[in-house]
């Protein structure tokens, strides 16, 4: 889950770490990095396939430069991160708008943003605002007491009309 930390804390940078392997993981000397800038509107699927291609790229730069320099890791620079879970990704309509904008990308493809609305609604017709190009794809499922209602983006579109407002609103119409 490092890719949806960095989108989810607003980090303005990432990258990838050649490292050699020690028995601790994520602890062995670091051979080589490659950082990228953030733009803020990259989804997780976008930034994990420019990472796979980044970090694939310095592989083969640094397999050309055997034997490989390496430094030791600050371990007080280490930063930790949790497996992701469905309630992770469950957006909560109290969050600042900005906060609801990551989780929708950190979140995107999998598990997907969603919203449950504690209500009796009964209703089959769910509209979502669209600005200019962007569209969001909305699903609901009904059960006795809550509407879960999930969000999600193409992996080619970011949200970003949402972040730019302070609040985000989702109209349901029975």
């Amino acid at each position: 889950s490092p890719i949806q930390a960095a989108i989810l804390n607003g980090d303005p940078e990432t990258g990838v770490t050649i490292m050699q392997l020690v028995e601790k993981m994520d602890a062995g000397p670091i051979i080589t990095q490659s950082r990228i800038q953030l733009k803020g509107n990259e989804t997780a699927g976008d930034l994990h396939d420019i990472l796979a291609c980044k970090g694939a790229q310095l592989l083969i730069q640094t397999l050309e430069k055997i034997p490989f320099p390496s430094r030791a890791q600050d371990e007080a620079q280490a930063t930790y991160t949790k497996k992701i879970t469905s309630q992770d990704a469950e957006l909560n309509a109290k969050e600042p708008a900005f906060a609801l904008e990551r989780k929708i990308r950190a979140y995107n493809p999998a598990p997907g943003a969603h919203i449950i609305i504690s209500s009796n609604i009964k209703t089959n017709n769910f509209v979502i605002a669209r600005s200019g190009n962007d569209e969001a794809i909305l699903n609901a499922i009904e059960t006795t007491q809550d509407l879960h209602i999930s969000l999600s983006f193409p992996r080619n579109l970011s949200p970003s009309f949402i972040g730019e407002r302070e609040s985000m609103q989702i109209k349901l119409f029975v």
